[in-house]
């Protein structure tokens, strides 16, 4: 919501006409309808009263450094949202009230460093001061003392100079700064002062500068020299030299700067001539204002690895050198949206009709149509939708990125033929769109298991962004870059078990893998039970997983479409209950001869399908404990994970020789007595290839 010329008037009016702080409060809602809109919830006294407390509030200011470009850190006090916003208000008010010198180009309305370089332009000498601890060097009290005079005019009664210490204390805080002592050094004292970082330390630095302003203008005209000033940094310029060492000129200006309360940092004055790049706030002023060489080239080198490498990689090499010497808050900075801010920086320095930025603009605005001629929307699933359990139709979707069929799923996994034309950007849009219609969603209801349903949606992005970008850049298909084809590789393995490395994951190297990763630690004897070296207690051993009736059968029979990352965690559970309850007639055992965890496959067709059972068996081990909390205690673990990609059921053996089975998947609510003679604890998976 924009001000209008009659609410600048009606803030003026208000303002001049306070008596309590009532009246601020009336004020400080009224400004926050116009910066938030006129349903904005209003501001109460206990709000002002709340904030405006500095020793019953220490939860005012969240405080954390950021790193400086010459090196070190700044501290930053961020205030809290109920008094950032008060504060958002209270710098609109003083913005309105109070008008800065015409030597301020910092945090002024309408100016920037560049009017602030433009004064300084063409000229023999630049002589630069910054100011220490700028707005820590500013006490409440002085802003205190400064509100009771024009134009705020907060004294006369003591209604009015509560208002002014009010104002004071919601802009000020308690810190530790550094202030000299009577024997003229350095020493760190608690003040309550300006803190960097609150909406309201700008424009009150400029408020508390006025004077500062005056003199130093003053100055500048006595001895015919060009004067600015943008927040701390101090610059004159001229034709002449009077910045000699103990010149009248300089300490004229260090009588009036310490006057004022504040300190030079000696270790940030410059002299600079006109033989020399001269800089102003960043820019160089030598015949006209411009941005540094390096600006640009920082500029070119982003857009060259953009060109060169796509928005991933350049992205990647970017963000690792731009946080090298930043510190980033509040999410993930974009490559693109910081190219886009310095690309406007360089247009308001250069103008918009200059063919260095014309030319870059141009290169910059054709990369980003490039990335937005296909943008991936993914698909909303509703957190409540109820799974079908259905493993044929999960393998049958996955069967299309390795099957000719309708679905376009195949061509963006694998290499066109030779000689075929590459029509990448419709390929990625109708598979999306296929891939929406593949899956139900009516009634709540989905046909693939929602894991699944999420990992191809991530795939597809990566497909449809880099993969895109790539096709447009190169005329190629993704598959030829090698970190999409990486990612391409890693999903055909994904999507099955086989024996060939290149398509897919090989099952038997799977389950050695997670084997060797397993560990659980038994607190009663303080003993690490593993399959792997890490073992400590003598039971286990890599050696005692056996693959029925060999390896390479198993192998062979190991060939089937499954979604492999649940299968793969579902394996893993299964390792870990076997290294914390496996037994051997009811017993751990020191002998790791009499331990075998088997792993077999059959197959057999049913109906359309072939029905594949891969059976993990841990051998002679009972189960001891309460039948009744097992299938519970099953379903918890592996229900949602496998629903949707294979039957699962798990037979065992107990204390007293009876023999059981509890279907998980589809799912049984009770556990059954089966007659088969089962000599250990079996987990049995179902697949549907």
């Amino acid at each position: 919501m924009k001000a209008r010329p009659t609410d600048i008037q009606h803030i003026k009016i208000a303002f001049s006409k306070m008596e309590g702080k009532e009246d601020l409060l009336d004020l400080i809602n009224f400004t926050k309808k116009i910066l938030f809109g006129e349903k904005s919830v209003p501001f109460e006294m206990r709000h002002i009263n709340y904030h405006s407390n500095l020793t019953a509030n220490h939860n005012r200011y969240k405080k954390f450094a950021i790193k400086k470009k010459s090196g070190g850190v700044r501290t930053i006090y961020s205030p809290n949202k109920g008094l950032k916003s008060i504060q958002t208000c209270l710098n609109f008010i003083f913005q309105t009230i109070y008008n800065p010198h015409l030597s301020a180009n910092g945090f002024v309305p309408g100016k920037s460093i560049l009017d602030n370089a433009l004064r300084h332009v063409g000229n023999i000498y630049v002589y630069n001061i910054d100011l220490k601890d700028f707005f820590p060097s500013i006490d409440q009290a002085r802003l205190w003392g400064r509100l009771q005079h024009p134009p705020f005019n907060l004294a006369g009664t003591p209604s009015k100079l509560i208002i002014a210490n009010v104002i004071s204390a919601l802009c000020c805080h308690n810190i530790l700064v550094e202030r000299k002592n009577e024997d003229d050094d350095w020493v760190k004292v608690k003040k309550n002062v300006l803190p960097q970082g609150a909406p309201t330390s700008p424009v009150i630095s400029n408020i508390i500068c006025q004077n500062l302003d005056f003199y130093l203008s003053a100055v500048a005209r006595r001895f015919g020299l060009r004067y600015s000033r943008y927040a701390d940094d101090i610059t004159f310029s001229s034709m002449h030299n009077v910045y000699q060492k103990n010149s009248d000129f300089l300490i004229e200006i260090n009588r009036i700067i310490a006057g004022q309360n504040f300190h030079i940092k000696e270790s940030k004055t410059r002299l600079q001539k006109d033989d020399y790049r001269q800089m102003v706030t960043g820019l160089v002023v030598n015949e006209i204002p411009n941005v540094p060489r390096r600006y640009v080239i920082q500029i070119r080198q982003c857009l060259y690895f953009w060109e060169t490498y796509g928005y991933e990689k350049a992205s990647e090499i970017f963000i690792n050198k731009y946080t090298a010497d930043k510190t980033i808050r509040n999410g993930e900075v974009k490559m693109e949206s910081v190219l886009k801010g310095k690309l406007d920086f360089l247009k308001m320095i250069k103008g918009s009709e200059n063919i260095l930025f014309v030319t870059l603009n141009e290169r910059f605005n054709q990369l980003v149509a490039q990335r937005s001629i296909y943008k991936f929307k993914p698909l909303q699933i509703d957190p409540e939708a109820i799974m079908i359990h259905s493993p044929a139709e999960t393998v049958k979707f996955l069967k299309y990125f390795k099957y000719d069929n309708i679905y376009t799923f195949k061509q963006l996994v694998h290499r066109p033929m030779e000689g075929e034309q590459l029509k990448y950007i419709s390929l990625i849009r109708k598979a999306n769109q296929q891939f929406k219609e593949i899956i139900n969603l009516n009634g709540g209801r989905l046909s693939l298991p929602k894991q699944l349903i999420e990992d191809v949606q991530q795939f597809f992005k990566i497909l449809s962004e880099s993969g895109v970008e790539f096709f447009l850049r190169t005329g190629m298909h993704p598959l030829e870059n090698s970190d999409i084809g990486k990612k391409v590789q890693k999903f055909k393995g994904d999507y099955r078990f086989g024996n060939e490395k290149s398509e897919s994951s090989i099952l038997s190297d799977l389950i050695i893998n997670i084997a060797k990763k397993v560990e659980y630690k038994y607190h009663q004897k303080n003993e690490i039970f593993s399959f792997g070296e890490t073992d400590t207690s003598g039971l286990f051993n890599i050696s005692q997983i056996k693959f029925y009736p060999d390896l390479f059968k198993f192998q062979s029979k190991a060939n089937f479409f499954t979604w492999v990352p649940n299968v793969r965690i579902a394996l893993f559970l299964i390792f870990e209950m076997i290294l914390k309850h496996s037994n051997v007639d009811g017993r751990r055992n020191k002998r790791k001869f009499n331990k075998e965890i088997s792993f077999e496959i059959t197959r057999q067709l049913i109906g359309d399908n072939i029905k594949v059972d891969l059976i993990v068996f841990d051998k002679k081990s009972i189960f001891l404990g309460e039948i009744t909390n097992l299938l519970s205690d099953m379903r918890r673990d592996f229900f949602k994970l496998l629903v949707g990609i294979c039957d699962f059921k798990i037979q065992f053996n107990t204390a007293e020789n009876t023999n059981y089975e509890c279907q998980i998947l589809p799912y049984s609510k009770e556990t059954r007595l089966i007659k088969e003679e089962i000599p250990g604890f079996k987990y049995i998976f179902s697949f549907y290839d």
